[in-house]
């Protein structure tokens, strides 16, 4: 594997232009983003700009369940800019692990397309707030 500098996100200029919900969680208390969603990211290249596939965005979200001791990640698609967003039905798309450092915690994703690759950079621990690492997952 050739050996690559993974990019930072900086002093990116962004104009608000309306402040209103575009993601909720979902109304099933007992689902795994019922408890409430954040940290919405949106898919970008290695130079920080957003990226599209195809004509939508695509955004990576922590979801929670169990008054959000239980954390994962789920993905989004908008077909308006980011006006409104679609959850995928294949959600989560990052799980928490069965017994390892990210067990409880798969959460704050970040997400980076580089040539073919996905680089899903995360937050996980066993106890939220606690031990807390950070990983990343390829696809």
């Amino acid at each position: 594997m050739k050996e690559q500098t993974l990019p930072h996100l900086l002093n990116k200029q962004l104009k608000i232009v309306d402040v209103k919900s575009v993601l909720a969680r979902t109304e099933d208390t007992f689902a795994w983003d019922g408890w409430g969603v954040r940290d919405i990211a949106i898919l970008t290249d290695e130079d920080g700009n957003f990226l599209r596939e195809g004509n939508a965005l695509v955004g990576y979200y922590t979801g929670s369940t169990n008054e959000g001791e239980l954390q994962q990640i789920g993905r989004a698609i908008s077909y308006d800019d980011g006006i409104t967003w679609l959850k995928d039905k294949n959600n989560p798309v990052l799980s928490t692990s069965s017994n390892s450092w990210d067990s409880k915690v798969s959460a704050t994703p970040w997400v980076l397309k580089i040539d073919q690759t996905y680089y899903l950079y995360y937050r996980g621990s066993t106890a939220g707030g606690i031990d807390d690492a950070v990983g990343v997952a390829t696809s």
